[in-house]
């Protein structure tokens, strides 16, 4: 994809390169390099925009490293600093970028150098989110393990990019009583085992026996272990629990070579501080044959202390026994040479040399002699005055430190080797501390003559020299031992910064995740997690989960978990809803999983969440959307069968009319004259009874269409029940019973209800049989009854549907289907209803509600 472009682009005017990279997919800036615009937005692109989650607007003219993690600021300037000055023409760096909304995402951006016809600079960076690449793909094994306790991916990278696990080090992950759950190649290279030989059993079985500690895991410091072959290597280890995981991370690193330099120099110096005490013991009392003898008996009894029958026999130079010190003991390592100066000194006390400057002399050989075996030390011994002025130091100083003895000697030791001091330590106060307490220890940072600089573990002595015959004290001096630990110091840091990404994983994750132990309490939750729901992640630790579960979803939860305890599933996912600080719900999607003990046991549950509020809110929409168009679709379906159902109707129901007005109208112009008066009316009679039937069939539609579109008006007055009965029966002969009751109805309306319901009865029932008037607590009732056959029961139920009538009379009985219809909207649109009951002596009766005037406020009239 970038191949060619920087030639591309050089040169190109900068209107050009920015509408061209305005429509690409790829997140794509240009940046002005020009002096006192360096690094401010020229242009963004919408893709650009949308990965960081501003706007155009609020991007182009601001500085770049609005969007630049704070930790990544220094590499970004340094990119645009080497740009300006010429000296990166191209450049492929990895940051991490700050959205609008406070999430990070890590970005891979390809970086050139270009310039516009004008000679302007600026940088063109194409950006690629790389998040899913710093997925883990090529983990040690014990980083493996803890990817794989977890339900979603983790990896760690260095400052390089490189994977963590590369390390040469002994990587190992162990649970917490320190069986090994994973090792890598490391441990074979180092000490021989495999990943095979180790799994399943505990670190501790490795460790020295004078090591091996009360705790099973690798624990923190340097003890020695078993190599397959045998022998011992010491190991530094530095260790963390990580507890959502209940695992031990532990990392160590070989400092054999560094422990033994180490070992040597402090027996070297310990030697020194006997073999000076010693000297000062027997030059006290030189003047004492007996006295001298003694000492040198009692100290060799303490260069003697364990072992099995040594004995010491002192004899004179003629070979007489003298004395003999017997003691069950051996010689420790390196003592024959301290046993060396007690003969030499016991030697001297025998054969009388008991002058000052004899003893003097002897002292300064031996001196001699032992800076002799100093030089042999493979540390660095310094020997300086209480001011800081090198007076000797040997071989292994100027190995380690790159300057001979003539170029050392007479220094002030912290300039030559640019002393640093770790904490709050400094040399001042380290001179104290040798005054006070006669030593000083710590650690120490120098620089060699190759510029290199080391981590020293300085031990330091203070020698204060007996006063003379003369009464005069010698200067104090420093014997100062430095051991190298540069390699140990990287390690420890390097461990510190292991522990903190791994650490930094749980706590910057922006999933929300949880560790919950088996009695739904949350052990620990990340602040993804709290900042979800609202709270701290003070707050929520501590917490019962069922505080935070919607009643609804937690015995599906508890079911779910059932299923992992039996060993069903390793996971589970759900969406659910969880409850908000400010009291609403949240929409979330859960991943559970189990973690379980060496034995299989059940410890704890990890839980990952998701806020889907968002998608649910559209899923939501979509489908109310979707209800309305299944409603719309249903109106237009039932619209069209009224459509069909009308046709159908009119085409049955003005076909008869209408021929028989045809035939009595052709009959009428064809022989008018030749018909008489009596032929004549009949037919006109004819014409004008279907007319009413066309017309009646009309205003029914009509009234239809005027109920369906909810546009029908009532203007209801104050009526009587009986006057509007007795105007529909229009002299009928039907009985009427019961009291006169004024109601409020529309006058139309309420005789176009009393006759088609009386029409109806003629029709299906024979003819109505009576009429009765009713009243209770709130309503009217008019009631018409008919002897007739009755309503189908299994037609009742569409009784007052339009356009439907009973299969049994549809042949024999003419009409439209719409007259009940008809009858209950007019009497809804005036505040009543009608329905429909069967006579108990047979026959149908329709009963219509009214509203009675004593009801309104002094009967008035109204529009509804």
């Amino acid at each position: 994809m970038h191949v060619g472009i920087l030639e591309r682009v050089d040169g190109q005017p900068l209107e050009l390169l920015v509408g061209a990279f305005t429509a690409s997919p790829v997140p794509k800036v240009v940046v002005s390099l020009a002096e006192g615009e360096v690094g401010r937005f020229v242009a963004v692109n919408r893709a650009f925009s949308d990965l960081v989650g501003y706007g155009h607007h609020e991007l182009v003219g601001q500085s770049s490293l609005l969007v630049v993690a704070a930790e990544d600021r220094a590499v970004v300037d340094g990119l645009f600093d080497g740009m300006v000055r010429g000296e990166i023409r191209e450049a492929v760096i990895e940051r991490v970028l700050v959205r609008r909304d406070g999430s990070r995402v890590w970005i891979s951006s390809r970086n050139f150098l270009g310039h516009d016809h004008a000679g302007r600079s600026f940088l063109i960076a194409e950006v690629v989110d790389s998040g899913s690449r710093r997925a883990p793909a090529d983990s040690e094994a014990w980083f493996r393990s803890l990817v794989e306790a977890s339900p979603i991916g983790t990896a760690v990278l260095d400052g390089d990019g490189h994977w963590v696990p590369a390390s040469p080090d002994l990587l190992a992950l162990t649970t917490l009583d320190g069986t090994v759950l994973r090792v890598n190649a490391a441990w074979q290279r180092l000490l021989g085992w495999s990943e095979d030989d180790l799994v399943g059993t505990r670190l501790s079985a490795l460790r020295h026996p004078d090591e091996v500690a009360a705790a099973d895991g690798p624990g923190a410091g340097t003890f020695r272990y078993r190599a397959r072959d045998g022998g011992y290597r010491w190991v530094h280890w530095s260790g963390t629990v990580v507890a959502d995981q209940q695992v031990v991370m532990a990392t160590g690193r070989d400092v054999t070579d560094a422990v033994t330099a180490e070992r040597s120099a402090a027996r070297e110096a310990d030697r020194l501080r006997a073999t000076i005490r010693v000297q000062r013991e027997i030059s006290a009392v030189a003047a004492d044959r007996d006295e001298v003898l003694r000492l040198i008996a009692d100290r060799t009894l303490e260069v003697i202390s364990t072992g099995e029958a040594a004995s010491v026999h002192l004899t004179d130079p003629d070979g007489q026994a003298m004395r003999m010190v017997a003691a069950t003991g051996g010689l420790a390592d390196g003592d024959p040479q301290l046993l060396t100066l007690l003969a030499d000194a016991a030697m001297t006390a025998i054969t009388g040399q008991v002058e000052d400057v004899t003893a003097r002399r002897a002292a300064e050989s031996e001196l001699r002699r032992q800076a002799r075996l100093l030089e042999l030390i493979p540390a660095a011994v310094i020997v300086r005055d209480l001011d800081g002025v090198i007076r000797w130091w040997n071989a292994g100083a100027t190995a380690l430190y790159g300057w001979p003895l003539s170029a050392a000697t007479g220094k002030p030791v912290d300039r030559l080797l640019v002393t640093a001091f770790d904490g709050h330590d400094t040399a001042a106060g380290q001179r104290e501390h040798l005054e006070r307490e006669g030593s000083w220890e710590g650690q120490l940072q120098h620089v060699t003559a190759g510029g290199r600089t080391l981590t020293v573990l300085s031990r330091q002595v203070l020698h204060q020299p007996e006063p003379g015959s003369d009464g005069r004290r010698e200067p104090p001096q420093v014997l100062e031992i430095n051991t190298d630990v540069t390699a140990a110091r990287d390690a420890e840091v390097a461990l510190a910064e292991s522990e903190q990404r791994l650490r930094a994983q749980f706590d910057n994750s922006a999933a929300g995740q949880v560790i919950r132990a088996l009695d739904g309490t949350l052990i620990a939750v990340n602040p993804a997690f709290a900042g979800m729901l609202g709270y701290t992640v003070g707050e929520l630790t501590g917490t019962a989960e069922t505080d935070l579960l919607d009643p609804a979803d937690h015995r599906d939860y508890q079911r779910l978990t059932a299923g992992l305890f039996a060993g069903e599933a390793d996971s589970y996912t759900r969406e659910g809803l969880l409850r908000h600080a400010g009291g609403h719900r949240v929409d979330t999607e859960a991943t559970i999983s189990l973690v379980r003990d060496d034995s299989g046991r059940p410890k704890h549950l990890i839980g990952v969440f998701t806020d889907i509020s968002g998608r649910r809110t559209a899923e939501r929409a979509r489908d109310n959307a979707a209800a309305v168009l299944a409603e719309r679709n249903t109106e237009l379906e039932a619209a069209n069968q009224l459509k069909l159902d009308i046709i159908g109707m009119l085409g049955h129901e003005i076909g008869n009319p209408l021929t028989t007005i045809q035939g009595h109208a052709e009959i009428l112009a064809d022989d008018w004259a030749g018909l008489d008066d009596r032929r004549r009316t009949r037919a006109i009679d004819a014409i004008g009874r279907q007319a009413t039937r066309l017309d009646t069939i009309v205003r029914e539609v009509l009234a239809m269409v005027t109920i369906d579109a909810g546009s029908i008006r009532a203007d209801r007055h104050e009526l009587s029940v009986r006057e509007e009965v007795a105007r529909a029966l229009d002299d009928e002969l039907v009985p009427v019973y019961g009291e006169d009751v004024r109601v409020l109805f529309s006058p139309g309306h309420l005789q176009q209800i009393l006759v088609n319901l009386l029409s109806n009865a003629a029709k299906y029932g024979g003819g109505a049989t009576a009429v009765h008037i009713g009243r209770s607590e709130r309503l009217v009732h008019v009631t018409v009854e008919d002897g007739g056959p009755g309503v189908p029961e299994q037609f009742r139920d569409r009784l007052f549907d339009r356009l439907t009538r009973a299969e049994r009379d549809a042949t024999s009985v003419r009409g439209t289907g719409l007259g009940l219809y008809i009858v209950r909207g007019l009497a809804r649109a005036n505040h009543g209803e009608v329905h429909h009951e069967p006579n108990p002596a047979g026959g149908s009766r329709f009963i219509v509600d009214l509203e009675p005037a004593s009801l309104c406020e002094g009967g008035a009239r109204g529009s509804s």
